[in-house]
C-alpha cells in the first residue's frame, strides 16, 4: 500500500462518511445511531491540509476506478475507507482471500496515486 494515499484516504472517507450521513456524524444505515458512529468531524469541517477542490479530485479519482467483476476496486476502497469496514469484512463479503483483498487494495492505491498527482492533490 502506498501510505501518502492511505492518509488521503482516509481523511477523504471521513469527510465523505460526514457528507453522505447528512451531517449528523452517523452512518445513514445505523439502526440506532450508536453502534456505528462515524468519527467524521463533527461541525463539517475539511481536514486542515485538504480543500473543497482536493476533495472534488479525490472523489472523482475514487469514482474513476474500475467496477468490473471479479476486481470491484472501487467499492473496496468504499467499503474500506468511508464505511470503515475491515479487510477481514470485506475480505468475506467477496468470498475472496485477505491477501487477494489487500493486493487489489494496492492496485486501486497504485491508480489512485496516478490520478490524484496528475490532479495536484497534496
Amino acid at each position: 500500500m502506498i501510505d501518502w494515499i492511505g492518509d488521503i484516504l482516509t481523511k477523504w472517507g471521513h469527510w465523505a462518511a460526514r457528507t453522505e450521513a447528512g451531517g449528523i456524524g452517523f452512518h445513514r444505515f445505523s439502526p440506532s445511531c450508536r453502534s456505528d458512529r462515524s468519527d467524521a468531524w463533527g461541525d463539517g469541517r475539511l481536514p486542515s491540509d485538504l480543500s473543497d477542490d482536493d476533495m472534488d479530485a479525490i472523489t472523482r479519482a475514487v469514482d474513476a476506478l474500475p467496477m468490473i467483476p471479479g476486481r470491484p476496486l472501487k467499492m473496496l476502497v468504499v467499503l474500506r475507507y468511508r464505511d470503515a469496514w475491515p479487510y477481514r469484512r470485506i475480505s468475506g463479503h467477496f468470498l475472496i482471500p485477505q491477501q487477494t483483498c489487500r493486493d487489489r487494495m494496492h492496485e486501486a492505491h497504485t491508480m489512485l496515486a496516478k490520478a490524484l498527482a496528475k490532479a495536484d492533490v497534496p
